[in-house]
């Protein structure tokens, strides 16, 4: 993974800032686009996973949930914190889609909630392409989607382009890709 060198500083510090909020580091990794060398400034994200043994409190889970904007407050000329999108919870929770605490980024906010799990698409990024930048690397134990699984997402998102690609001039992207 080849990150320049402000992004790779960015990811260095939030990693760093997260781990500070838990008393037992937890696994850390990206995906997406910055783990398969295809970031783009001005267009990507950075997905993060965030995988703990035990539950996160709800203590941290608040400090956790405004972590972008104090750093982004304490750096403001830095473009990168905003862009940290993804979820914070157990191992366990996350691997058995059980209920957990979950500290949620994304593009809509952040918020503390029941349930995390990754759409088709991440999951097989995270899986094939995803780099631990921190604990242990349990990515062996992530469920790769199988064929049928990328077939009928593919198929969805071709019938949201079908429906209304005709309707817009937005391109491709604006579907998800």
């Amino acid at each position: 993974m080849k990150l320049d060198g402000d992004l790779s500083a960015a990811a260095e510090k939030m990693t760093r800032a997260i781990c500070a909020v838990f008393d037992a580091a937890p696994s850390i990794y990206l995906y997406g686009s910055v783990a398969s060398d295809d970031f783009r400034p001005g267009w990507s994200d950075i997905d993060i996973l965030v995988l703990t043994e035990k539950q996160i409190t709800e203590e941290q889970a608040e400090t956790l949930v405004s972590l972008r904007q104090t750093m982004l407050a304490a750096e403001p000329e830095n473009p990168y914190y905003r862009l940290f999108e993804g979820g914070m919870l157990t191992l366990g929770a996350f691997l058995l889609g059980k209920p957990d605490r979950v500290v949620y980024w994304g593009t809509s906010g952040q918020r503390i909630m029941s349930h995390y799990e990754l759409d088709t698409f991440s999951r097989y990024e995270l899986a094939k392409y995803g780099r631990s930048v921190f604990g242990a690397d349990d990515r062996s134990i992530f469920d790769m989607p199988e064929s049928g699984e990328l077939t009928a997402a593919v198929r969805k998102h071709y019938e949201a382009i079908r429906k209304y690609a005709v309707r817009t001039d937005e391109s491709l992207y604006s579907c998800g890709w």
